[in-house]
């Protein structure tokens, strides 16, 4: 009896560790964006976004690399351009798969920021 709880104990462990040392190659990378939300409409043009990638080994957004922390999180300041934005977002995993997500935005400023002073001359 002893001899089976023994052998049941050490088989768990080593699926455990088998899956935990797998879990990589079983789940790939995922990336999930906190902040923006994809479609929202902003009226900041200078935003940070912010997210996590874990499991990767090469994150870029716009082509651009980006680190990450042990996590896998990772923040990007970007420039918005005027009206509809696209912002890709691409992870890379050690084996060489690639999960890609596209973020759009559109950047429409607020009525305070576009005012516009005329000086009148006779």
């Amino acid at each position: 009896m002893i001899k089976k709880s023994v052998i049941i104990t050490l088989v768990l462990i080593t699926l455990t560790f088998a899956y935990f040392k797998a879990h990589d190659l079983l789940l790939g990378v995922k990336i999930s964006i906190d902040t923006p939300t994809n479609g929202e409409t902003l009226n900041e043009q200078f935003i940070t976004i912010k997210g996590k990638a874990p499991g990767n080994t090469l994150l870029t957004i716009n082509g651009a690399k980006v680190l990450t922390d042990v996590k896998g999180s990772f923040q990007k300041e970007l420039l918005l351009g005027l009206g509809y934005n696209m912002i890709e977002i691409k992870a890379l995993d050690r084996f060489n798969r690639e999960k890609k997500e596209v973020l759009e935005l559109v950047y429409r400023p607020s009525l305070e920021d576009n005012h516009i002073s005329v000086k009148w001359s006779r």
